[in-house]
């Protein structure tokens, strides 16, 4: 759950792993920022539980953006950077972040505990922010984080961010075909062959090209087979 990764491998995308977009528009010189992760496949629990914590505190600093209201008191609402196991806020920065949208990707105010707590600013009517925040999942590796853009109105803020983040986004989502798996012995859901296949995953290194494969095939009647090796 590296909140700053830039690694590269040739490891293959595998049910359950995630991914994350930081999605960087410009629109007639002005920029757009918000942040989407995705599971693929499939999510654990606890991938699920670091997501829905990561909206809570995204969803506690929308509540406080009105006009007349300084950004300490945004950024208190997130957690500490020693609570999330960093040992300062400057190791953190930018996980629990907001930051003006203009010309520019990152303008006045920045809101966040490493600044505003003794720097805070105003917040005034018209202003754009992306607000962002990060969750560490109990698994060691796995991770969310969430962005939206907001415009501060009269009375508090208007998200305009349209992609759906309420909950953690499923791409390809792992559903039943009619028939499917119905002869393998009570295995009647594609995950769990997948759980079975991933099963041979420690006899090969992490970042190992040689990875389980899965395949399925059905005929006409939408009676399947599969295989995993």
């Amino acid at each position: 759950c590296n909140p700053h990764p830039h690694n590269f491998t040739d490891r293959l995308i595998r049910p359950g792993d995630q991914a994350f977009f930081d999605i960087l528009q410009s629109y007639q010189g002005y920029r757009t920022c918000y942040y989407r992760t995705f599971n693929v496949g499939r999510a654990t629990p606890v991938q699920n539980d670091a997501y829905v914590k990561a909206r809570e505190w995204l969803d506690l600093a929308i509540d406080r953006i009105k006009p007349g209201v300084s950004t300490d008191k945004v950024a208190e609402v997130w957690p500490t950077a020693e609570s999330l196991g960093f040992a300062n806020e400057d190791q953190a920065f930018g996980l629990q972040f907001g930051h003006g949208l203009g010309l520019a990707l990152h303008e006045r105010p920045i809101i966040s505990r490493a600044v505003s707590m003794d720097h805070p600013m105003e917040i005034k009517t018209g202003m754009v922010f992306a607000l962002e925040t990060y969750c560490p999942a109990t698994d060691g590796y796995s991770a969310a984080r969430i962005e939206e853009e907001v415009v501060v109105t009269e009375t508090g803020c208007e998200v305009i961010s349209l992609f759906p983040a309420e909950e953690l986004p499923i791409a390809n989502l792992e559903t039943p075909r009619r028939g499917f798996f119905s002869h393998l012995g009570g295995v009647s859901w594609p995950s769990q062959l997948a759980e079975s296949c991933h099963s041979l995953l420690p006899v090969f290194p992490p970042n190992s090209i040689k990875t389980p494969h899965m395949q399925y095939a059905w005929g006409p009647d939408g009676e399947g087979s599969s295989s995993c090796w």
